[in-house]
């Protein structure tokens, strides 16, 4: 009896560490990471400055991780005639994985033409260069930007403004990674928000830098009376196979939309004529701050497990997915592992 106790005992714990095992490898633990759908390891603190950049007085909303250190610097482009403040839960959870995140608020107006709006950006950006680290030690002198890293972000209109941006300073100013959130170049083709980004044609738009593309299924549907806002010949879709390797592209599925990257509450109201969830938007805001933290951890932070959890594990984001895609490999980071997406 005693050695038929041993037998089934043993047996229990082979089991009892294989699933052990198995729960390693789903959270991320075989690697050194978790999920970059949960929060990061720094707690963050929320900046509001009204400062003279260039010709205009510019409201700059900062979140910093509140700890002593060096940290990347993010630029994020806000969304046509969206507060920048809006994206509250996405921003925290990137400036949570250990990025200082600058969200310049722009003058867009009713404008169909983004010169303007590029120019500003490129003009804020030259701002955080020269004043950024003084601006950060009046809150103390523990925090430092890492200006030899730096990655611009930019959702709906300020994705095209982001990949813009890039074409324009084509090197001039040493960016090391460009994130477009369903960017959006106008209407349709041959009718462009100016200057265009898009040519319709495949790998012929050259940013230089390692590039992730963020797509709605629901952004290309629309609502009754309204047009959809990132029609399907001018967004996220055409972006990827325009622009020229590495690029990688994550599509969310058709429950949230174009304006699901924005928080609930008070800037629900500014999305109602774009289709997307009637619920909460908590799921693509997590979703969304994770994979970019995690692509820029792999681009600017030298950590790629991150965003290996993100492509390898894509079906337990809180979010539904289509299978990533990708072009090219992030350099010195061919350890990536990208799904096959069934033919």
């Amino acid at each position: 009896m005693s050695a038929i106790f041993l037998r089934r005992n043993s047996v229990m714990n082979f089991v009892f560490f294989v699933i052990l095992a198995l729960s390693a490898l789903r959270s991320g633990d075989a690697d050194g990471c978790t999920s970059p759908y949960d929060n990061g390891p720094y707690t963050v603190e929320k900046l509001y400055l009204n400062l003279p950049i260039a010709q205009s007085v510019r409201f700059l909303w900062i979140v910093v991780p509140t700890a002593e250190g060096k940290f990347p610097v993010v630029q994020f482009q806000h969304g046509f005639q969206v507060r920048n403040t809006c994206y509250n839960q996405l921003i925290s959870h990137v400036a949570s994985y250990g990025f200082i995140v600058i969200a310049p608020q722009m003058d867009s107006g009713l404008s169909f033409n983004a010169t303007h709006e590029i120019r500003d950006a490129i003009d804020v950006l030259k701002w955080i260069q020269a004043n950024i680290e003084c601006a950060l030690s009046v809150r103390g002198p523990e925090i430092k930007p890492d200006l030899s890293k730096l990655a611009l972000v930019g959702h709906s209109r300020g994705g095209k403004v982001v990949f813009s941006m890039g074409i324009q300073l084509n090197g001039t100013i040493p960016i090391s990674a460009i994130i477009g959130l369903d960017p959006v170049d106008g209407d349709r083709q041959g009718i462009q928000t100016n200057p265009p980004v898009l040519t319709f044609k495949e790998n012929t738009v050259n940013l230089t830098v390692p590039t992730l593309i963020v797509g709605t299924r629901r952004g290309s549907k629309n609502w009754p009376l309204f047009p959809p806002c990132a029609p399907e010949d001018v967004n996220h879709n055409e972006f990827y196979k325009d622009l020229i390797e590495p690029v990688y592209h994550f599509v969310v599925g058709k429950e949230y939309g174009h304006m699901d990257f924005l928080d609930d509450a008070v800037c629900k109201l500014r999305s109602f004529e774009c289709m997307g969830t009637v619920g909460s938007r908590a799921r693509m805001s997590r979703f969304a701050g994770g994979v970019v933290a995690a692509f820029l951890q792999a681009t600017v932070g030298n950590n790629p497990c991150y965003f290996n959890y993100a492509l390898t594990n894509y079906t337990s984001a809180p979010v539904s997915l289509e299978v990533p895609e990708q072009k090219g490999e992030l350099p010195h980071n061919h350890n990536l592992q990208v799904p096959l997406k069934d033919e």
